[in-house]
């Protein structure tokens, strides 16, 4: 099995702990068909997240070049590999006709993979603002880490991380509309600004039956935001009660509404597909 010594690139896009293996980390040509996909994979559209002309592109230059960016692998039983960070190199690969392709072997425990798969896909510049979301909100619970802790990891600012993790508090037909790019950031962020549930959806249907422009869904909104304030009952909520509503909101992944008194009163969590509500249970009951 041929080796050489490791490349700058990925040290440069992975964590250096991560990276950090006892004396000098070398790089295997190991068979594009020993090596599995990352089970764990936070690209979450129909497409599995990788463009196909985009793929094209990078096979011919494979083709071309070699492939100069080795994947990161973890060993697994008998003699297959799984893909800790590199599936776009790995298919490109096989598309152009390569049968090894060089590979770091990283012993990784169970938590590690996932956590490198989904720092390397939110360093790609071409993830999904709602795989961006809900990959922050799995290293968050998964792996206790602070939207300040995030934000530097991924160098973006900590405001940016905040706004994708809003994105969780959308109903799920916006969310998925969001993730299917039938509308954008623009659009999802000015749902955002409207109090009721099915004022949302509204919008969201709205703007996908009609191409409406982020321009145009702003006016909607205002004018669906005036209508709401004349028929909003006065709420004699805290601003504890408003804190754990928010906090239930982001944790569940939807709208929570506590209705009542401090002392007395209700938890509303709405769900909107048979799926969502399998979702929130799961989530209340582990």
């Amino acid at each position: 099995m041929q080796k050489k010594a490791l490349g700058r690139g990925l040290e440069a896009l992975l964590p250096e702990k991560f990276l950090d293996t006892p004396g000098s980390a070398l790089i295997e040509e190991i068979e594009l068909d020993r090596i599995i996909p990352n089970r764990y994979q936070p690209r979450q559209s129909a497409s599995g997240g990788f463009d196909e002309e985009g793929l094209k592109e990078l096979a011919a230059s494979i083709k071309a070049k070699g492939v100069v960016e080795p994947v990161l692998v973890r060993k697994l039983g008998g003699d297959q590999y799984e893909l800790i960070a590199g599936e776009r190199r790995w298919r490109a690969a096989g598309l152009a006709g390569q049968t090894r392709i060089p590979a770091i072997v990283k012993e990784a425990n169970g938590s590690d993979p996932l956590e490198i798969a989904l720092i390397e896909n939110l360093l790609r510049k071409d993830l999904n603002p709602m795989e961006e979301g809900r990959a922050y909100q799995r290293l968050i619970q998964e792996f206790h880490l602070t939207q300040d802790e995030i934000a530097r990891g991924v160098g973006k600012d900590r405001s940016s991380v905040a706004n994708c993790l809003r994105l969780l508090n959308l109903p799920e037909p916006i969310q998925a509309d969001l993730l299917a790019d039938r509308i954008t950031l623009g659009h999802a962020k000015t749902i955002l600004s409207l109090q009721r549930v099915s004022d949302q959806i509204r919008v969201g249907r709205q703007i996908v039956e009609n191409q409406l422009s982020v321009r145009e869904t702003e006016n909607l909104v205002r004018r669906l935001g005036k209508t709401s304030k004349d028929r909003r009952p006065v709420s004699p909520q805290t601003a504890e009660m408003a804190q754990v509503q928010e906090q239930l909101c982001y944790r569940l992944g939807t709208k929570v509404r506590l209705v009542g008194r401090p002392n007395r009163g209700q938890v509303v969590v709405e769900f909107y597909t048979a799926e969502d509500l399998d979702r929130i249970v799961d989530i209340i009951l582990h």
